[in-house]
């Protein structure tokens, strides 16, 4: 789960979309960024997400609702995106994408691959037959393939990457609202998953969790206007 700060915002652009579209073939990995992620700010990796480009402009990926296949349009609409191809140019997992998108395979928060679910990375994975089996890393005592591991294997060949002020962004400094803000978000979600049918922790964890939007919100648009 991820909370966003001004997601009507973002920094790739029309001009940058039409680089995407003319370079993009089917079989394509697709990376992206969103400045704003709380997960991007504090745990310290670049790229947030990514899904696979199945042609037809449409991208299959996995988020909250389960694997999905989604306009390429609405996909880019972030901060940052990435292009990674096969070096070996087998273009299979297309057809396997689009079979699990048709399935409807739900989203895996337990990011744990003895599962029949599966997060983002661990579909594009799967329907590339483990291509990036030696870019897992142990984080949080799970063996886990990040958007930032398969931007580096040795697997593929990066086509195109579209990132402003990266540097900026990587160093840009919050203050203690965000991090209050963060901190009350996932108390919110601790509190609604011990008290899954109780009321009462429901009811707790909502507040939390919208008190920690609000102040994380708050805190990231400080830093940001401090920074001009």
């Amino acid at each position: 789960m991820f909370i966003v700060y001004r997601p009507d915002i973002h920094r790739v652009r029309g001009e940058d979309v039409r680089k995407i579209l003319i370079l993009l073939q089917p079989g394509d990995i697709l990376l992206r960024r969103f400045d704003q992620y709380l997960n991007t700010i504090f745990d310290g990796s670049f790229w947030a997400h990514a899904g696979l480009y199945v042609g037809d402009n449409q991208v299959v990926h996995s988020v909250s609702e389960g694997c999905v296949e989604e306009d390429i349009l609405n996909f880019c609409r972030c901060d940052a995106v990435a292009i990674l191809r096969r070096k070996d140019g087998v273009t299979s997992q297309v057809s396997k994408a689009l079979m699990l998108a048709k399935m409807h395979i739900p989203y895996d928060y337990d990011f744990n691959s003895a599962n029949d679910d599966y997060y983002c990375t661990e579909l594009v994975d799967v329907v590339n037959d483990h291509l990036f089996k030696d870019d897992y890393e142990m984080i949080g005592g799970n063996n886990i393939l990040t958007p930032d591991g398969m931007f580096k294997s040795d697997k593929v060949d990066v086509i195109l990457t579209i990132n402003y002020k990266a540097k900026e962004v990587r160093h840009m400094k919050y203050g203690w609202k965000t991090i209050a803000g963060s901190i009350l978000f996932g108390l919110g979600y601790a509190a609604k998953a011990l008290g899954t049918t109780d009321p009462m922790f429901i009811a707790i964890g909502d507040g939390l969790i919208a008190l920690g939007a609000v102040l994380a919100g708050v805190g990231a648009r400080m830093a940001i206007a401090n920074k001009k």
